[in-house]
């Protein structure tokens, strides 16, 4: 015959084994729960607007280069799923889409580069604008800075005219106004 105190200390112990075993199966799922339901410690715009990143996909998207371009797409989608962003967030960086999403967002920032440089030489953007469709809701403002560009070359011009006729003083006031733009380029870059 079995003693009792071995049969119960057989259950006492067959208890105390279920409930580390059930404890321990709720503890990783409470933590896998818990993993899944911390935010996100940045955003897929973190990512994409990183500096590095917007330089390096510009570059790759300049030179239709594949195989950076599908580096930086699988980097960028390391960096998301290691800060658990959300499955959208996740769409906008991962498959075909996100290839997409991130080489509109590097033309745009072609456009902008190109942009300033076109502001700066005085050129016209036409080109640039049929280049960059991409950037068809900045057309208005890069317009109308333009305008104001115009503009301030004309009232020196005018400053530059006196009393005479403005327009063969218009290109002393173009060369005045990109000098000026100029300096205020390398005292920005100075501080």
């Amino acid at each position: 015959m079995i003693n009792n105190k071995f049969l119960f200390g057989i259950v006492i112990l067959a208890l105390v084994a279920g409930l580390l075993f059930y404890g321990a199966d709720e503890s990783e799922s409470q933590i896998e729960t818990a993993n899944n339901n911390i935010p996100p410690s940045i955003s897929y715009l973190d990512i994409l607007n990183n500096p590095e990143f917007k330089s390096k996909m510009v570059s790759a998207t300049r030179e239709n280069n594949t195989d950076t371009l599908a580096e930086l797409q699988e980097k960028a989608v390391q960096i998301g799923k290691a800060a658990n962003l959300s499955p959208d967030e996740m769409a906008l960086l991962s498959g075909e889409k996100g290839l997409r999403f991130m080489q509109f967002r590097a033309r745009r920032d072609m456009f902008l580069e190109e942009f300033t440089d076109h502001y700066n030489q005085l050129l016209p953007i036409n080109t640039l604008k049929s280049r960059y469709p991409e950037a068809a809701d900045m057309f208005d403002k890069a317009d109308s800075m333009i305008a104001k560009r115009d503009d301030n070359i004309v009232r020196i011009a005018r400053q530059l005219a006196g009393t005479e006729n403005v327009e063969p003083f218009i290109s002393q006031a173009r060369q005045q106004w990109k000098d000026r733009a100029a300096a205020e380029a390398a005292a920005a870059l100075a501080n």
